[in-house]
């Protein structure tokens, strides 16, 4: 059965969801950590600008562990961070949890519906845990199925196209503001993807 565990922009401002944000190094060390009685058998982390969710898949018929809870720990590696992110995310299991990760991956979930960059943030993080062993067949063939649904939809659909990035959205609204673009200066702070986009 599918689980999972996450924390996005409809319940969580910046700071929250940048204090929950782990780099890919620390994510490398939660996939290497044991799993908490051998019941998450495969895990997966997505870590994006406006979310942090985690999915894992638990064998039918496990007991009355909180199988969250249980997700978060090996996340975190700490009890205490574990229910902190629980008291802030969302838990989903079954088909509600394989809807969401299909929502995720046609930009449906995002803060700017149809951001171009969600599916190859979702790639990145399969193919993390891919290489670090924490996936198994279950996970993959799901990654798999999502991740054709998300291209399907950038390729038949007009969700994607254009101005659908935080970075275009950004100028776009700058443009607003100052009754357009021409002539003017500006300075873009930070020196990530998005302020690269802009």
């Amino acid at each position: 059965m599918l689980i999972s565990l996450g924390l996005d922009f409809t319940h969580a401002d910046v700071s929250t969801r940048e204090s929950f944000h782990l780099s890919d190094a620390e994510v490398e060390a939660a996939y290497a950590r044991t799993p908490v009685r051998g019941i998450i058998q495969e895990f997966l982390a997505v870590n994006t600008c406006n979310r942090v969710e985690l999915y894992g898949w638990v064998a039918d018929g496990i007991g009355p562990y909180d199988l969250h809870l249980l997700l978060a720990e090996r996340y975190f590696g700490r009890a205490d961070e574990a229910a902190r992110f629980m008291a802030a995310a969302t838990g989903r299991t079954g088909a509600d949890a394989v809807a969401h990760l299909f929502r995720v991956t046609a930009g449906l979930e995002s803060l700017i519906l149809g951001d171009i960059h969600i599916l190859g943030q979702l790639r990145q993080a399969y193919r993390l845990a891919d290489r670090v062993g924490v996936m198994g067949p279950n996970l993959h063939r799901l990654l798999d199925t999502a991740i054709r649904a998300g291209k399907a939809v950038k390729r038949e659909t007009e969700l994607m196209a254009g101005r659908s990035s935080v970075g275009s959205e950004a100028v776009q609204s700058a443009a607003r503001r100052l009754g357009g673009l021409e002539n003017r200066r500006c300075v873009v702070v930070g020196c990530g993807k998005i302020g690269k986009h802009v």
